[in-house]
């Protein structure tokens, strides 16, 4: 199915061209027919083709060696009069990669459409104002740049690809992103664009970050996270861990019969409390152990990077690792680009009570590691004079300092508390209702929650639990209260360390 030789081959023909384009497989370039003379027509052409082995069907495009591949696609078109954009897009970068090309062309051709549209009666833009518009668009969100023909879209397609790997390109769209933005197209064209100029290595202010094969997509995006958002070289050695890789899409958390809504209002209680009640603030690095009932979530570790007022996080799964990203600690945080939307509200939750009992019940609510604090706190990037120090911890300036916290490896509340929270949470799960819009929880409500160190989420109330061996048999209260919250609104049979189906 030649597609440059300047004969009309008929709509049917390119259309199905199109579908087979999109439908993937790796591309190599055109070499004659192996094992036999090739076909008059084809004696003195190059190109390159979709697919491997001998197959039924191949589609080439193919052009005559003096024939520039833009110069082909825009005869192409001007003779079929409409040429598919993923088409085009797919055999421009094929004929321009600089190594075997791959999976390249397909990651490209289903870029492509939800990047730019092709419109003929749109107004011309030139390649870099085009291919900036696209990159825009596609971080915020907002509709696709138009443009008249499939050519020049392509064109600026593949000049964008390029520009994905430097850091003043990058930097932006991370900042741009918004939620409901096209950032998988982003991701797909520059996996396409390592695939094909075999980018190995992109460096910014963080140092470089590894590209590995098969993996160029979330390499991009975590790149991308790096250098937009500030992240240091030590904050990301921290958060990547020694000899790690980030693996694409590797650490994944669930969402098993939890209520999104409910999820972001505790998430918010919680930030609020640790807005009021702060001791300590963030500084370095820290990982958190969770009990193994947050464990069953897919949270193996929980790893935060503080540095002034920002703060990053990566969440090591079994299966790898989530992040690393940019997590604010408000209330109205939109995610990353770096977390399915899925379980942003999941991920915002176990930040939140995380955070808050860091900052609010400190090695109370976070004790060490037993035999980890020396090593992990000289492992952070600060000062050995510090971490062995008195002052570790950074007190907001409102409060006074009661206590100090060191960084390093801790576990997400002492066994003593975690038997308590967990026998705490068995009676209460279940006992925070939604109220109706406008209602308010009683003074008896609030009080009852806080008897079992729960906070009350805003539009929510407490209904006491009648079950035996209520707070009075505790022993004392519960200082992990963001632990308290995460359990309390865990299915039951998350709760007993099994993920729900």
């Amino acid at each position: 199915m030649p597609l440059a030789l300047g004969a009309p081959r008929g709509e049917a023909l390119v259309g199905l061209a199109d579908e087979l384009v999109a439908a993937g497989g790796d591309w190599q370039e055109w070499q004659g027919t192996p094992g036999a003379p090739a076909p008059p027509e084809l004696v003195g052409v190059s190109g390159v083709v979709p697919g491997l082995g001998r197959p039924e069907l191949l589609v080439m495009f193919r052009r005559w060696g003096r024939q520039d591949p833009l110069s082909a696609l825009r005869a192409v078109e001007e003779h079929e009069g409409a040429l598919p954009l993923r088409l085009a897009c797919a055999c421009l970068l094929a004929a321009r990669a600089e190594r075997r090309p791959g999976r390249a062309p397909a990651l490209a051709a289903r870029a492509a459409p939800e990047l730019v549209r092709v419109d003929a009666h749109a107004a011309h833009m030139g390649r870099e104002e085009l291919a900036t518009a696209c990159a825009e668009a596609a971080a915020r969100g907002d509709e696709r740049p138009r443009t008249p023909s499939a050519w020049g879209a392509a064109q600026a397609l593949v000049r964008l690809a390029r520009l994905l790997w430097r850091e003043e390109a990058a930097g932006p769209l991370r900042r741009l992103w918004r939620p409901g933005g096209r950032w998988e197209a982003l991701v797909d064209l520059a996996a396409a664009a390592a695939t094909a100029w075999g980018i190995e290595r992109a460096a910014g202010p963080m140092g470089s970050v590894a590209v590995p094969a098969g993996a160029e997509g979330h390499a991009w995006a975590l790149y991308a996270e790096a250098v937009g958002m500030g992240l240091s070289r030590r904050g990301l050695r921290h958060l990547l861990g020694e000899g790690e890789e980030a693996l694409p899409g590797a650490g994944r958390t669930s969402l098993p019969h939890m209520d999104p809504d409910m999820c972001l209002a505790m998430a918010r209680s919680l930030l609020e409390e640790a807005r009021a009640r702060a001791r300590y603030a963030l500084e370095g690095a820290v990982r958190v152990l969770p009990p193994r009932e947050v464990a069953a979530l897919g949270m193996r570790e929980l790893r935060l990077w503080a540095e002034g007022r920002a703060v990053w996080a990566a969440i090591a799964g079994r299966e790898g690792l989530l992040g690393p990203f940019r997590w604010e600690p408000a209330p109205d945080w939109a995610g990353s680009p770096a977390l399915p939307q899925d379980i942003v509200p999941l991920a915002h939750l176990l930040l939140a009570a995380a955070y808050r009992d860091l900052t609010v019940a400190g090695e109370a609510g976070m004790p060490w590691r037993r035999g980890q604090g020396e090593r992990t706190a000289a492992a952070s990037g600060i000062a050995a004079s510090r971490a062995a120090g008195a002052a570790t911890g950074r007190p907001l300036p409102q409060l006074p300092r009661r206590e100090t916290l060191a960084q390093g490896t801790r576990l997400w509340a002492s066994p003593r508390e975690r038997r308590l929270v967990r026998r705490m949470a068995a009676m209460v799960r279940g006992h925070l209702r939604r109220l109706p819009w406008g209602w308010s929880p009683s003074a008896d409500a609030l009080t009852a929650a806080a008897s079992y160190g729960i906070p009350v989420p805003p539009g929510h109330t407490f209904v006491r639990p009648h079950a035996r061996g209520g707070a009075g048999e505790d022993t004392g209260p519960v200082t992990a209260r963001g632990l308290a919250a995460v359990m309390a609104l865990l299915p039951q049979n998350t709760a007993t360390g099994r993920t729900a189906p």
